[in-house]
């Protein structure tokens, strides 16, 4: 994911544009912070062994 794509999703909930970027941004520095995501390049990628990605995603498929 990186932050462009995460803009656009947002954008596409109808979030104001500045809006968006901002939330972006912020996002992309909790999951770096809370580890669930390491820095690629200027894309996130979720962290294999974090539990606590585990646990979100199982929130959100269920």
């Amino acid at each position: 994911m990186t932050p462009l794509d995460l803009v656009a999703d947002l954008n596409a909930e109808d979030y104001p544009q500045g809006m968006a970027i901002s939330q972006a941004g912020q996002t992309m520095q909790l999951l770096l912070v809370l580890k669930i995501a390491n820095r690629s390049g200027s894309s996130l990628a979720v962290t294999t062994d974090s539990e606590f990605a585990s646990k979100l995603h199982a929130l959100l498929v269920a």
